[in-house]
């Protein structure tokens, strides 16, 4: 095995989640958490059934909400990270089959073309993109 190839598979093993995968095993441990609250509050019978739902309910969305904020923090960070310059990108689209597509099917679709070819574009910054073409 080479060094390349050997880098490789290291990165492929250390690839971060995704934000929706994150996402989602945050709010299966938040369901654990949730029953286990509930069931401790029946069981030790320090509530009844009805009023330890409702406690582990507000528990729950309380919990949900701060992982769904702390998620569109890190995809919002992840963008701005990752924007591209309208420079760069009018490099690295095909501006023929863009102007094409905006005399065909219009500016909308083209702009969605320039995304689609540039996925660190803002929106902004694609739409004056397409419009200088």
């Amino acid at each position: 095995m080479n060094d390349q190839s050997r880098d490789d598979a290291a990165n492929k093993s250390r690839t971060p989640l995704s934000s929706n995968k994150l996402m989602l095993l945050w709010f299966g441990a938040i369901l654990v958490v949730a029953v286990c609250i509930w069931v401790g509050l029946v069981l030790t019978k320090t509530s009844d059934p009805a009023s330890a739902t409702y406690t582990v309910a507000g528990i729950c969305v309380f919990m949900a909400a701060v992982v769904d904020i702390a998620t569109r923090n890190k995809r919002r960070n992840a963008a701005r990270r990752n924007a591209t310059s309208i420079e760069e990108a009018r490099g690295r689209i095909d501006a023929a089959e863009v102007r094409a597509l905006k005399d065909k099917s219009g500016e909308v679709r083209a702009v969605k073309a320039v995304r689609s070819q540039v996925p660190g574009l803002s929106l902004t910054d694609a739409v004056q993109l397409v419009r200088s073409l």
